[in-house]
Formats: structure tokens, sequence, C-alpha cells
């Protein structure tokens, strides 16, 4: 037969069920070379291994292996020195030599490297496990934090405060100084508001360490929209809570809303109407509402 026919017969994947070509069950060992991939099916490992010069024979681990190990395709070269049971892994050798079995040096120095290599698999799992423990309790706190800004949102207290909202030009001042005071908590700000007849609104700056508390005379919704800034990251803006509902479908300005809406809001925040025709200007009064300011947006 030519050598060009011997070299491709020997480059054909081996059949699976063929004794010393592939065995079901087994996990081998050789001369590791090339990147661990990951591999839909041994079929795919055993090409990738068929693809590759100087690779002599694939171990790869099936669905039900650990998650470390799942759809793991390894590559060798040269003989093989261990050959192990294992129920998760495929190995093949595309030379049909899976009989060979190590000699007792060989078995002794794969025996260490098993046990070196298991107590590597027991590292990285406890690494995954506290891992996963750090998402799960960053994923818990984050969770919280979104159920306490709905909250705020949503109005649940005399306050309803936008996160990441800042309003400019119209805070409160007394002897023709500002009011900016320094305090520890949004609290405390909204009490403050209450110290003065007309305080509408307020902000206050966690992060800020002098005068974090600012008082204001309107609502966003009576401000320019220059002077409404969005996305600032560690500012509260708050406003009282308007304990009423919204009617849905309600007319402005010649068109019917089904939802809440921004149009014609320089603040860009969603309103509704108590009534079904609410043909004015916006502003807060006893028929407008915005809808994070209100006890319920559905009726």
């Amino acid at each position: 037969m030519p050598l060009l026919a011997l070299t491709a017969l020997a480059l054909v994947p081996a059949a699976l069920g063929q004794d010393n070509c592939i065995q079901d069950g087994i996990k081998a060992r050789g001369d590791k070379f090339g990147e661990v991939t990951e591999e839909e099916s041994s079929e795919a490992c055993e090409a990738r291994c068929v693809d590759t010069d100087g690779c002599e024979f694939w171990t790869w681990y099936k669905d039900s292996a650990k998650k470390k190990f799942r759809n793991r395709c390894s590559m060798y070269g040269g003989e093989i020195n261990e050959k192990r049971n294992n129920d998760n892994a495929i190995t093949g050798s595309l030379h049909c030599n899976l009989e060979q079995l190590a000699g007792p040096e060989d078995e002794a120095i794969a025996e260490d490297e098993a046990i070196a290599e298991d107590e590597a698999i027991a590292i990285a799992e406890d690494e995954a496990i506290a891992e996963d423990e750090a998402i799960a309790e960053d994923e818990a706190i984050s969770e919280d934090e979104a159920i306490a800004e709905d909250k705020a949102i949503e109005g649940d207290s005399e306050w309803c405060c936008t996160p990441h909202m800042k309003l400019e030009g119209y805070n409160i001042r007394k002897n023709n100084k500002n009011t900016h005071k320094q305090l520890d908590t949004l609290e405390e700000c909204q009490d403050r508001c209450d110290e003065f007849e007309e305080c509408q609104s307020i902000e206050w700056d966690p992060e800020k360490n002098k005068a974090n508390c600012h008082i204001n005379s309107v609502v966003a919704a009576d401000a320019d929209a220059d002077t409404i800034f969005t996305d600032e990251e560690s500012f509260i803006y708050c406003e009282r809570a308007v304990p009423q509902n919204c009617t849905f479908p309600f007319s402005y300005r010649g068109q019917e809303f089904t939802e809440c809406t921004t149009f014609d809001i320089p603040s860009g925040r969603s309103f509704c109407a108590t009534v079904s025709d609410f043909d004015h200007v916006p502003r807060p009064n006893e028929n407008f509402l915005y809808c994070e300011c209100s006890a319920s947006i559905y009726v």
C-alpha cells in the first residue's frame, strides 16, 4: 500500500466501541501538550487530536463530570503512562494502543501526580464555592438595595425620592445666605425641610463631606429643564409623596394616554392625571401626579 494511503489511514478517527481505540469510563495520562479546551462531544475532542501534530491520544469529560472538568478535552503525546477508571471520562488513541499499561516506576510517579492533581482540584473546588458564595452575597446585597430604592421611588412613605437626580438654582436662602447643612442621614435632611415653610424638595449627597443637605423652594415640575440634572451618581432628590391615584385613560393637549408619560415634561419624569380631562400646563396640583410619587399608578 502506498505511503500516502497509510498516512491518511492513520489519521482517520477511531470508532467508538473498538477495544484499545476508544474506551468509555477510562481516563489516561501522558505527555500533555496544547491548551485544554471545551468540546461538545468526544468526537469533537478526537477530531481536534487528529488535526493536531504530535497528538497520540486524548481524554474528554462528559456532562456528568464535575463543573471544572465538564466537556474538557485534553490532548497527550508519547506513550500512555497511566490509565484510571472514571465513569465521567472517555479516552481515545489514534493508534489503538490503549492496552498499554505503565510500569511499576511510572505507576508510582503517576500516583503522586494524581494525588497532586486531586489536591489541586479540591483547592479549585473550594475557590469556586467561595466565589459562588461571594456572588450570592453580592446579589443579595444588590437585591436589598434595589428593593430599598424601589420603595423610595414608589413613595411608600411621606417622601418620594429619586436616586441620581439633582435640582439647582432654587435653594432656599436665609439672611441672604444659603441654608445648606451637613447632616448624617436622609431623614435628617427631610426633617430640616419641615423647618422652612417654603421648602418643597430636598437633595442629599451621602458622599459629600460638607453641606450635603440642600433644601429647595420648588419641585422638579416647576424647575427649568436646564436646572434638572440626572445621572448624578451620589445625589438623592426627594419631594413629598402624593396620596392619590392616576386615572387612565386621560387626555392632555389633544392626546389620550393610557399610561404614565413624559410628554411635555422638562425634567423627563413620567406623570399622570387624576382626572380624565387634564388639559393644563403640567404643574403639581390636585389633578397632576408624578407617577413615581403617587400612591399607585393602577386604578
